[in-house]
C-alpha cells in the first residue's frame, strides 16, 4: 500500500530550492516516527537534499541515474517508476512515498492514504503539491500541532 506523506503551506507550497521553506523540528519528527521501518520513496532532487539515505528505512530513490546505487550505498533506484508503482500498489507493506513534486503527481493515483502537514502560513516557494480531487478522499484524523496540522486522508472504496 502506497502511503503520501507531504508538508505543505497554505497555499499548496512544498519546497523552494530543494528544500521545505520552514523548520518545524516537530513535522520532521512526526515524519520519521511515521516512516521508521518501512520503505520510502523519493525522487533524487529530494535525496540530494537530504544528503544522505535515511536510517533504519528502505531508500528507493526514483533516478535515471543508474550509478545511484554505487554512489550511494543504502540507496535503491527506482529506474522505471511506473512498473514500480503498478507492481507495488497492491503490497502489505507500507510504502512512503515522500517527494518531491514531480514523483508526488505520479504516485498520487496510487496511494490509499495521504498525510498532509498543514503548515500555518504562506511561503516563499518554487514548488507546489500538485492539485488533487480531494473528494475521493475522506478525513481519517486530524492532529493539531504547534504551527501545523497533520491531516490524514483515506481512499474511499469504491464498492460497486
Amino acid at each position: 500500500m502506497f502511503t503520501l506523506i507531504v508538508a505543505m503551506d497554505e497555499e499548496r507550497n512544498i519546497g523552494k530550492n530543494g528544500w521545505m521553506p520552514w523548520h518545524l523540528p516537530e513535522d520532521l519528527k512526526q515524519f520519521k516516527a511515521r516512516t521508521l521501518n518501512h520503505a520510502i520513496v523519493m525522487g533524487k532532487t529530494t535525496f540530494v537534499a537530504i544528503g544522505k539515505p535515511l536510517p533504519k528505512r528502505r531508500n528507493l530513490v526514483v533516478t535515471h541515474d543508474l550509478s545511484i546505487e554505487e554512489k550511494y550505498p543504502g540507496v535503491e533506484g527506482v529506474f522505471d517508476f511506473q512498473s514500480f508503482l503498478k507492481q507495488n500498489m497492491d503490497s502489505p507493506e507500507e510504502i512512503f512515498i515522500c517527494g518531491g513534486s514531480r514523483i508526488y503527481a505520479q504516485a498520487l493515483p496510487y496511494c490509499m492514504k495521504l498525510v498532509i502537514s498543514l503548515v500555518e502560513g504562506v511561503f516563499e516557494a518554487d514548488t507546489k503539491f500538485p492539485t488533487f480531487d480531494e473528494s475521493a478522499f475522506e478525513v481519517e484524523s486530524i492532529e493539531k500541532h504547534d504551527g501545523f496540522s497533520v491531516k490524514i486522508l483515506r481512499r474511499k472504496v469504491n464498492d460497486a
